[in-house]
């Protein structure tokens, strides 16, 4: 029996049916504290609790709703939570040191997941971003990475709020999914989302056992510690095409 190309193809497709695409595994740390008469400064010491607890809820459910196998594990010290803590730190003398410890905390965990998500816990992460971040990793190199605009939002409109703290890009310019994309001066987003591959190169160039302010406080520092062997490429010319939203007001310097 002859077969066209359009049938033979057709037969290998029956005979050799192809495997499902596995969801995506992901770890998700969320560092969340609240309490008064601490080193922390900010709303994490001066907010209503109870409209901080909606807050830190609705980062949590975000992360919950991505669409992949996420594990979530909400980070903080015991006595300093609005919400129940599955990781406690609590041996930490600096709860500002609490984003430090959880970064090197999922290091223990490289093999067992895709990708690393850890997030500050006023920070609202679209599915989408995650998906951007899937697409772009396809494609680039082990020291890029796709890094949100964090965003706020003024009379109805959004703005960055890491460009607004610390204005400025580098000259380093490239295209993905037709977007112009740029290296910010600052390297603040209030999240590290990393593949497993990018999370083990972090290991190899970064001291993860490093605890000090680099840039702003110690729980920016501690996102810069990790990044700080990547080109960070943000959206340059739309801000609303890769963002993560800060659901609470900046409060400056």
């Amino acid at each position: 029996m002859m077969y066209s190309k359009l049938q033979f193809a057709h037969a290998l497709r029956r005979a050799f049916p192809r495997a499902p695409r596995r969801e995506k595994k992901i770890l998700c740390y969320v560092n969340h504290f609240f309490g008064r008469g601490n080193s922390f400064q900010g709303k994490s010491a001066t907010q209503d609790p109870a409209c901080r607890r909606a807050i830190v809820l609705k980062a949590i459910n975000a992360v919950r709703l991505i669409g992949c196998q996420v594990e979530t594990r909400i980070c903080g010290i015991s006595g300093f939570s609005l919400v129940d803590i599955d990781i406690d730190f609590s041996s930490l003398s600096d709860p500002r040191m609490l984003i430090y410890s959880s970064i090197a905390h999922m290091a223990s965990y490289l093999d067992e997941y895709d990708y690393f998500l850890n997030i500050e816990d006023d920070i609202y992460i679209p599915p989408q971003t995650v998906r951007n971040v899937f697409a772009f990793d396809e494609t680039s190199g082990v020291s890029e990475v796709l890094h949100p605009n964090r965003i706020e939002f003024e009379d109805g409109a959004p703005f960055c709020v890491d460009l607004r703290a610390m204005p400025g890009w580098t000259t380093s310019r490239r295209t993905f999914a037709r977007h112009a994309l740029a290296v910010a001066l600052n390297p603040h987003s209030g999240l590290m989302l990393l593949s497993r591959a990018k999370f083990a190169y972090a290991q190899q160039h970064v001291d993860f056992r490093r605890r000090e302010r680099i840039i702003g406080d110690l729980m920016a520092s501690a996102y810069c510690n990790v990044h700080a062997p990547f080109a960070l490429w943000r959206s340059f010319d739309d801000i609303g095409y890769h963002t993560v939203e800060h659901l609470d007001r900046w409060m400056g310097p």
